[in-house]
């Protein structure tokens, strides 16, 4: 269960570029370790699973150096391409848990809540099937858009081999055009569908239906919306950018294994390389430990501040309340605007001056506004 804290994590929306990544760290902040294990706990999974199919490989390796047979090695082969694929299923069903979670502990936390692991578990139920539906429907979609644009592309080829080079030159412009309408539609579609998993975990809409309300909620802000989606790629970017750096600075020392003539030799390079190593990938963690829920948080503050940017109005009065905002003495709910399902107000709480009704958040019942 959730336990309220003292006020909502956001300034009042509309927030500026400054303002999202503002509320993000604060979001962060606020939250920190339970955003962390959120960031652990998938590669823990795949860690894990990866232990555990290490130990029929081992058993099959040790098998085939007793008795040399063939046998044992088309197995070997088979048992690693079933476990790699196992892997990479489980992991990636594990990601899309554990990203949606954060996704609602984002809205909670937005909402002034203090959201536990088990609440945000059961918050989630039911989205990775919806997120796998939606991801089969996608795989499809590329297929058929694959075995059209490689059939375009094949007689393209065909028509530029069998006539002038004029034809060549045509084909290759059609060929380019093709690419570059490719590159320009998943962009568009990129932007137009940002919110797709914050819907479906805050939402929790199907996975057409999520389709719809990203493509709703982004109409006529596309340009807003890719700016602030490029910051947040680029924060994410420097600090990918300054961990691989860090890396690469580091004296491993490589030369010494290779001018080493002795086991004695050998075992020194190995063992001034050591805490090199093990630093190089505790950085590597860090860094991800960092950009992991940072783009899964910026991406629902995003979020939340576009749904109320669509569902109230400009703010008026002394204090910037919005007419029907829940919360400001006096004033209906506005009309239209939608409940979400998910967070609850607990009772006895009392509504942050100046604070706005979230995405992902209900009134608890009996409790007045």
């Amino acid at each position: 269960m959730s336990t309220p804290a003292l006020s909502p994590a956001l300034r009042p929306s509309p927030l500026d570029v400054g303002g999202v990544v503002s509320g993000t760290f604060e979001i962060y902040k606020r939250r920190f370790g339970l955003f962390v294990l959120l960031a652990v706990l998938p590669m823990a999974v795949m860690f894990v699973l990866l232990a555990l199919l290490m130990v029929p490989v081992v058993a099959l390796i040790a098998q085939i150096g007793r008795n040399g047979d063939a046998a044992g090695a088309a197995g070997l082969i088979i048992a690693l391409v079933l476990g790699y694929l196992a892997l990479i299923v489980v992991g990636a069903l594990a990601q899309i848990k554990f990203g949606a979670m954060t996704n609602l502990a984002t809205s909670e936390v937005a909402a002034g809540n203090r959201p536990t692991l088990g609440s945000l578990w059961a918050g989630s139920r039911g989205v990775v099937g919806r997120i796998v539906g939606l991801i089969l429907l996608g795989v499809g979609a590329a297929l058929v858009l694959t075995i059209v644009f490689g059939g375009l592309v094949f007689a393209l080829v065909g028509s530029a081999a069998a006539d002038s080079s004029a034809a060549t030159g045509l084909a290759v412009l059609l060929f380019l055009g093709l690419g570059f309408g490719l590159f320009v539609a998943s962009i568009l579609l990129a932007v137009r569908w940002l919110y797709v998993m914050p819907v479906i975990a805050i939402e929790r809409a199907s996975g057409l239906g999520a389709l719809r309300r990203s493509w709703e909620l982004t109409r006529n802000h596309f340009a807003r919306t890719l700016g602030f989606a490029i910051v947040g790629w680029l924060i994410v970017y420097a600090a990918s950018a300054v961990g691989s750096g860090l890396i690469t600075v580091m004296p491993f020392g490589t030369a010494s294994l290779d001018s080493a003539s002795s086991t004695s030799e050998l075992a020194t390079a190995l063992a001034t390389m050591l805490p090199l190593f093990l630093l190089s990938m505790a950085v590597s963690f860090a860094i991800q430990i960092f950009t992991i829920p940072f783009q899964a948080i910026y991406t629902t503050v995003m979020y939340i501040d576009q749904v109320l940017r669509n569902t109230q109005p400009a703010p008026v009065g002394q204090f910037g309340y919005y007419p029907g905002q829940q919360g400001a003495a006096g004033l209906a709910p506005y009309p239209g605007t939608p409940t979400f399902p998910g967070v609850q107000q607990y009772p006895g709480t009392q509504p942050y001056p100046g604070t706005q009704p979230y995405p992902g958040t209900q009134p608890y019942p009996g409790t007045q506004p």
